[in-house]
């Protein structure tokens, strides 16, 4: 399946609240080397009806245009 990349950025950081708390509803570790892209798939009818991400492992291969 062919996905256009939107976006590249950096892991997120730890997001604290005011009484120091984490905001985010459910904790998040990124990985200190990994790296955020944003994907955006044409067909969106190839993807999985049930599609979530405790379901799916996504494999990826880049091609050079």
């Amino acid at each position: 399946m062919e996905a256009e990349i939107l976006d590249v950025r950096e892991p997120r950081k730890s997001v604290r609240g005011p009484q120091d708390e984490e905001r985010r509803k459910e904790f998040r570790q990124d990985p200190a080397n990994g790296r955020v892209l944003t994907l955006l798939v044409p067909n969106g009818t190839v993807l999985p009806k049930d599609l979530d991400r405790r379901k799916y492992k996504v494999r990826l291969r880049f091609i050079k245009k």
